[in-house]
């Protein structure tokens, strides 16, 4: 009998780059939320995964740990063991880009195989 394993979602592998995050700096929800200026129930949904973390959150999240949110998204995908979902994001590299509006968006360009650059624009 097989078992099946199931790949984590990249959202689910930033999750747990966050509480990693969290442990290193032996930050509590609570506290972690009160850095940020926000309700520690706004925090737990989003590590619950019952809201979805926006580029709004994660720039937030990362300055709370005084970091930037590539080197927040590079670690999550540095330290993850798993394998994309999608056989095509081996070859990608996420890049954060700010356009014109100020406001980042999040894009995944083509980057050779097993390689990831994380690179920031400014419009």
């Amino acid at each position: 009998m097989s078992a099946v394993v199931e790949t984590p979602t990249f959202s689910e592998v930033v999750i747990g780059q966050i509480r990693a995050e969290m442990a290193r700096a032996k930050f509590t929800q609570g506290q972690l939320a009160a850095r940020m200026g926000k309700q520690q129930q706004w925090l737990q949904r989003r590590l619950s995964g019952e809201t979805k973390i926006d580029l709004d959150d994660l720039s937030a999240l990362a300055g709370a740990f005084k970091m930037s949110p590539e080197a927040l998204l590079e670690r999550a995908r540095r330290d993850s063991n798993s394998q994309p979902s999608d056989p095509k994001s081996d070859r990608s590299r996420l890049q954060l880009v700010h356009g014109s509006s100020a406001e980042p968006t999040l894009e995944i360009v083509p980057s050779p195989p097993r390689r990831l650059a994380l690179v920031t624009h400014s419009g």
